[in-house]
Order: C-alpha cells, then structure tokens, then sequence
C-alpha cells in the first residue's frame, strides 16, 4: 500500500515539474493547512457554545490559533523551497526555483494527513472537556491570550495530544522522502544528495513537533 501511494506521489512530481504555474499548489496546500484547522476551530465552538460571550479579544485569539495551521503549512512550503534550492547549490544543483515550488507542495500532503489526524484527536479530547462560564478567573495571567491558552491546555495537556505530536514525526519522515524526490528531480542532483538536503529540512520541522510536545507535556 505504501509503495503504491509513494509511486503515486512520485509520478505526480514528476509530471508538474516543468507546468506552468503554481495554483493547484498552493490550493493543495490551502487545503492541507485547513485539515490542521479544524479541530482549533472546534475548540473555537465549543467555547463559544459554553461560556455564551466569548468577547472580541478572545475570538481573536481562537480565530489566530486556527489559522495557525494554515500559515504554518504555507511557511513549511517556502522552507522546503528556499532552503532546498540553497542547499541543492552546495551539490552543484540546477533548475529554477520555481520547479522546486511547484514540487515541494506534493511533499506537505503527508504532514496535512496528520493534521487531520491530530484535528480528529483534539475534537475527541475536548467532546468531555467541560469550560467553565468564566475561564478568565481560572487563568494563571491577565488577558485574552492567558485565558485563550488555559482554555487550550484544558485538554491539549493530555498526554494522548503529545503522542499525536509526536506521531507527526513519523509523517515528518514521509514528508522527507517526498521531498528528497522533489529536489532530485528538480535540481538534477544525485539521489543520496537529495535525501541529505531534505533530511536537513525536514529533520528542522521534526525538532519543531519534538519541542511543541514537549512543552506541552510540561517539560520545557
């Protein structure tokens, strides 16, 4: 089954290597980023829902968390696009970057797997998590964004959230390969070159999903 799925993503980098334009990207990764939203904007709900006048300020800061995902998968892109066509130089790579924008999109389709994943894991979690009416009194700090994090750690501190972080690092993994074989094909470079390029980048964003379970688990 992997080896189908992984042919498949393969031949589809290979064929959008030389098309003109890059739209279909960045509606994939639009919709990839939205995949991670749901579950904050159920947390959104949910809050809503319980403590009836939710206040401006904190709807800013639920409407920022869920568009977090979004911003942060469209951040990913340009990472794996500048940072592979500067480190495919090293190893004399050739091609515009645009080939590689238009083939480090198909690379993010794992890690939006998991962000549905982690958003069918947040709505489960916070299904019997009970807000109380006025969550601002039970914040430890002052302000919309302290109450906006308690309300989250409420059931985001759950060890099952931490593991699912920690399970984007096996998509991370995934996502890697793809994007070994996107920079192969777009830079023209040696195939074991191409794993160290993505294996730098990828390997960033995996420290990154390490660090957020950490720190949700209270350990850093």
């Amino acid at each position: 089954m992997f080896r189908q799925v992984a042919a498949y993503m393969d031949n589809k980098i290979e064929r959008r290597l030389d098309r003109r334009g890059f739209s279909l990207e960045a509606v994939l990764v639009f919709v990839c980023g939205l995949l991670g939203s749901i579950g904050f904007a159920y947390i959104w709900m949910t809050a809503a829902d319980e403590m009836g006048d939710v206040g401006d300020s904190l709807t800013y800061e639920f409407l920022a968390s869920a568009m977090a995902p979004v911003l942060l998968l469209f951040g990913l892109w340009i990472w794996y696009t500048v940072g592979a066509h500067l480190l495919a130089s090293h190893y004399r790579g050739r091609g515009p970057i645009i080939r590689l924008l238009r083939t480090t999109a198909w690379a993010l389709i794992p890690i939006g797997i998991w962000y549905l994943i982690r958003s069918a894991v947040i709505i489960a979690l916070f299904y019997t998590v009970e807000i109380p009416e006025n969550p601002s009194q039970e914040a430890p700090g002052i302000g919309a964004s302290a109450t906006h994090d308690y309300i989250l750690g409420l059931g985001l501190e759950d060890p099952i959230y931490v593991g699912t972080l920690l399970l984007g690092v096996l998509f991370t993994a995934w996502s890697g390969y793809l994007l070994s074989t996107a920079v192969q094909r777009s830079k023209n470079i040696e195939q074991d070159d191409a794993r160290k390029v993505a294996g730098i980048l990828s390997g960033v964003f995996a420290l990154y999903l390490v660090w957020s379970a950490l720190g949700y688990a209270g350990i850093a």
